[in-house]
């Protein structure tokens, strides 16, 4: 059971690195593809990217049943655990809401929805997403 999961999560890792990859490249790199929908799957991406970072930590934890790479790894593994979970949501969200606009209101928001104020739409739900250390 062991080796059929570290193989299913090799697999995952590197098909969703390399696909992400791939997907943020061709947006990045097109100028076409800069849509206001397309950046808010960048970031999407992006996220993803976070989670699929630790699964290597993961799989090598999996022959051991304990985690090997000390406190400031798992902290790490959390943090970008943590990012990809409510960035993710919060991104479907702001997805969620730019097709209401897009299609309820299409006359009266094409100011709104510009490439520009989706990034920094885009920026401000991955800061908000980011875990802060309380006091």
């Amino acid at each position: 059971m062991q080796v059929i999961q570290t193989i299913l999560f090799t697999v995952v890792c590197l098909v969703g690195l390399g696909g992400n990859t791939l997907v943020i490249y061709v947006v990045i790199r097109f100028s076409k593809m800069q849509t206001v929908t397309n950046i808010y799957i960048v970031n999407l991406a992006i996220a993803d990217k976070f989670f699929l970072i630790g699964i290597p930590f993961l799989i090598a934890t999996l022959p051991n049943g304990q985690w090997i790479f000390g406190y400031h790894a798992c902290k790490a593994s959390m943090i970008s655990t943590s990012i990809n979970q409510f960035t993710s949501s919060i991104l479907l969200c702001i997805m969620s809401a730019d097709r209401y606009i897009a299609v309820c209101h299409p006359i009266s928001f094409p100011k709104w929805r510009t490439p520009m104020i989706s990034k920094v739409v885009a920026f401000f739900a991955l800061f908000c997403s980011t875990p802060r250390r309380s006091t």
